[in-house]
């Protein structure tokens, strides 16, 4: 099978370096701590790619294996330095004397990454009072081997509204629902602190009118709760009988009055995630 350009699908991929085996990237987070490249706030999850688009880009050549891959298929794909991330041009290996560095110049070593005329680049070597920089790309040159599975066709509106909101908001159960053509999604939680969310949230919008043409609006319900006041209802709450006090007793009737079981509503909650 051969996805159609535009095609959402769901890929779990582990990139490495051929020459190295090193782990660059990957969505598995066992793969991630073996690698050593675990990071504690990441969601390890399969990838949302938009084939042959640039929606939802990977590399031009991982792009390429994909499209001849089918849901449920494993496959090793190798992608060369010309369609990753380019050669390397001794040209960006520039020197410069270590006061470009600026005041803290002294506290830099091989190595450190650092911003030199708007550009990034990466500390190789450093003596009498020089310093050289190298602007290419930390994988520039390489040969990338990727071992990916296409895990699923995204063809239904739900899933594709649920992937949208994981890979631009991070939201691993987004809580949305549509009522007719107009879509509300509510957010809480921690994510309403980010002060990256105005211009996530146009993307949304905009991959949503997209991917799910058929719908006219998409609204943003900011959801914000009294932690105090939840913590002040937690505190009131009795604390419930030892198990020796439950077991004993007589069975008089204000006894049997004061151990009636409760409403099965009574230890339910909001599951809503905050």
């Amino acid at each position: 099978m051969t996805f159609e350009k535009g095609s959402l699908i769901l890929v779990d991929y582990t990139m490495r370096a051929k020459d190295s085996d090193a782990v660059i990237e990957t969505t598995s987070e066992e793969d991630a701590k073996a690698g050593s490249i675990h990071e504690p706030d990441v969601l390890y999850v399969p990838r949302l790619v938009s084939v042959g688009e640039a929606n939802y880009p990977v590399l031009k050549g991982f792009a390429e294996g994909l499209v001849e891959m089918s849901v449920g298929e494993s496959k090793a794909i190798e992608v060369g330095p010309e369609k990753a991330w380019g050669a390397r041009d001794p040209k960006k290996v520039r020197t410069y004397p270590q006061r470009k560095l600026g005041k803290d110049a002294d506290r830099y070593s091989v190595g450190d990454h650092v911003v030199i005329d708007d550009k990034a680049g990466i500390i190789r070597f450093m003596s009498s009072g020089r310093v050289q920089i190298d602007f290419n790309h930390v994988h520039a040159g390489k040969t990338l081997v990727y071992d990916a599975t296409v895990k699923a066709l995204l063809d239904k509106q739900d899933d594709v509204i649920r992937s949208i909101l994981l890979a631009r908001l991070s939201i691993k159960e987004p809580e949305f629902a549509t009522d007719a053509d107009v879509l509300s999604i509510t957010l809480a939680g921690e994510i309403l602190e980010s002060m990256e969310l105005p211009a996530a949230k146009r993307r949304v919008a905009r991959d949503i009118f997209k991917f799910v043409p058929d719908l006219a609006s998409v609204r943003f319900v900011e959801s914000f709760e009294n932690k105090a006041k939840a913590a002040a209802e937690a505190q009131q709450q009795p604390a419930p009988p030892a198990a020796d006090d439950a077991a004993s007793g007589d069975s008089t009737a204000d006894d049997a009055a004061t151990t009636t079981t409760p409403d099965s509503d009574a230890d339910s909650g909001d599951s809503r995630a905050a």
